[in-house]
Formats: structure tokens, sequence, C-alpha cells
């Protein structure tokens, strides 16, 4: 079997860790990465060429669907697997639907159905959906949303890359820092008066412009650092004892790979209360969930006068993790089932 993965490839984590699984797997797989077409080392051409991407300009985009119709001829694939795609045109999936009984299927681990987007910035992706295979749904909300414009999906849920996890040095649980980590990005929500709460014992990572916005308090702006991927991320999150996770409104959220990708590392998760996560972990048992400031606080007190119980649940959460398959290869497994 071939299988063509087309995405933006704009990082290490989405695109890319699938594409290293289905190596693994003795699949034959092809890689088409859109990010180049918008790229310039030319500060004015990539300002331009950045508007381009974020309109889906048809004068950038062409040269998208041409080049993407002329390696699909040359390689013949028999899976089309399209990664968040934005720039692919009706027209391109009716002709390629005509090559040699191909398989189209669509995975968008963003909501095409939540408020962090503007209504044009899916106007292609909804033109394509009708003529998936398969549609894969990374939370349950866009499960319904898909299922109200008469469309089925199943999901697939994010998960955390066990290659990474193998290059880090882990260290013993005592030998780990006790300032609570969180790695993301800034949203105006429930985690800026969270971690603007316990800046006196947060180590922060995210995108600097995220965590530059007028709403993210000065103390914020002066801890946070860039953005951290691949092994040093892993290695970074099994140094410390505790990582947080919050859930993003806009993306309409109730999980996030962070919460697989935390206690895989042998790290205890902290995170903000879903319903999903409560099932899967059980509230302080193999992870800890709060639901505002104040419970938040509260929780916290508690772990840091029962530190025991801290390396307990971290140790739950690493074999609930492992016992339902939360790893990238898994979910290959499960993509290769449905093509």
């Amino acid at each position: 079997m071939k299988v063509l993965i087309v995405g933006e490839w704009h990082s290490l984590v989405h695109e890319e860790q699938l594409f290293q699984a289905f190596k693994t797997k003795g699949i034959d797989v092809y890689q088409f990465k859109t990010y180049k077409y918008f790229h310039s080392d030319n500060k004015f051409l990539k300002k331009i060429l950045k508007g381009f991407d974020k309109y889906s300009l048809r004068l950038a985009i062409n040269n998208i669907n041409k080049d993407l119709i002329a390696y699909a001829k040359k390689i013949k694939p028999d899976v089309f697997f399209l990664y968040r795609p934005r720039h692919i045109l009706e027209s391109t999936i009716i002709e390629l639907k005509q090559l040699n009984r191909i398989k189209i299927l669509i995975y968008n681990n963003d909501s095409p159905f939540g408020k962090k987007y503007p209504n044009y910035f899916w106007r292609r992706y909804f033109k394509i959906i009708d003529y998936a295979d398969k549609i894969f749904s990374y939370r349950p909300s866009d499960q319904l949303k898909y299922k109200n414009l008469l469309i089925e999906s199943e999901l697939l849920m994010p998960w955390y890359d066990p290659i990474a996890l193998k290059a880090i040095v882990r260290k013993n649980f005592s030998e780990r820092q006790d300032k609570l980590l969180f790695i993301g990005h800034a949203e105006d929500d429930l985690r800026v008066p969270i971690l603007n709460s316990i800046s006196d014992e947060l180590k922060l990572f995210g995108p600097l412009k995220d965590w530059s916005q007028r709403y993210v308090t000065h103390e914020l702006k002066s801890l946070v650092k860039t953005t951290i991927w691949g092994v040093d991320y892993f290695q970074t999150l099994s140094d410390h004892k505790i990582a947080l996770c919050f859930l993003s409104k806009l993306n309409n959220d109730v999980y996030t790979r962070r919460c697989f990708e935390i206690p895989a590392s042998g790290t205890m998760l902290f995170s903000e209360y879903s319903k999903e996560l409560d099932d899967l972990f059980g509230d302080m048992k193999g992870a800890v969930f709060f639901k505002n400031l104040e419970d938040f606080h509260m929780k916290l007190k508690y772990l840091r006068a029962n530190p025991e119980i801290i390396e307990n649940i971290a140790k739950v959460g690493e074999q609930i993790v492992l016992d339902n398959k939360f790893d990238v290869f898994s979910r290959v497994e499960n993509i290769i089932r449905n093509s």
C-alpha cells in the first residue's frame, strides 16, 4: 500500500510523527509539504506570502494543487491522507478521485467549527469533505458537528511519540524539579490568572508572540521562554514532577496531545477538567483536574503537603496511557484499518 500524506508541515509534531510511524509499519509512505509555497528569506515577500496563506488566495495555491496532482500521477498512491487541508481545491479532489480507486482520508486537529478562526479560513475545507472516504475527528464535538452535516466521522484522538521518549534521559522522580511546568500557547482564559498566581514557582515555554498579547501579565511575559520541540520537549517534561495543561475554548478542546505526552513522560498531569479526561484518568488517580482558580490552589496545596501522592498519580497516569495505546503507532494502525 502506498500512502501520500499532504499537510503544512510547520513542525515535527503533527504530520511528521505520522509519517515516521507509517514507515515503521513497512508502509510505502510519501509526503507533500505545503508550507514551502509560503516561505521566503525575503522579509517583504515573506509577509505577502503569509497573507496568501492566511486567506488561501488562488494566486498562491494554484501551484500547490497543480504540483500535487502531478506528484500523485507520478507515485500513484492508494491512499491520500489530508492533514488539515486548507488549500486543496474541490477540482483537485475530483481529479484525484479518478486515479486508480484512490481513497481520501481527511484529518483536522483544529476544530473547523470552533471560534479560533474566522469563517473564511475553512471555506475550501468544507468544499472537499463530502468527497472523503473517511473523515477522522480530533474531538467528540467535531463528530457531532459533522453528523449535523450528514457526514459520519471516526474519532482519532491525539497521541504521544514513543520515538522521542526513547531518546531522553529519565531521572528518578525524587530528582525531578518541583517547579510547575507549562508548555503551550497563550489564550485569554483560565490559564492567565492561574499561571500568574504561581509565577514564583513556574517554568513557562510557548510561542513568544502569543505571550506578548495585552491580556498577558507582565510577570508571565518576563518568564516565558521560546517553544521547545522534539527530544528537548520530552526531556523538559521528564525533568519535572508536575506539568500543567489547559483546554482551548476557541478550539472546543476537551483534551490536547499534552494530556498524553505528559503522563507518557512519567510526569503528573495537572489539567483543566473535562469529562472526557476524567473518564480516561480519574481525578486524583491517574491525573489531577481543576475547574477554577480556587479549585486549582486547593489541590495544589494538598499535593505540596503530600508529595508522595504526586509520584503515585504520575505512575498510574503513565500506565493508563500505555494500556490504552495512546501512542502514534497505534493511531497509524487505526488509519491503516480504515484504508
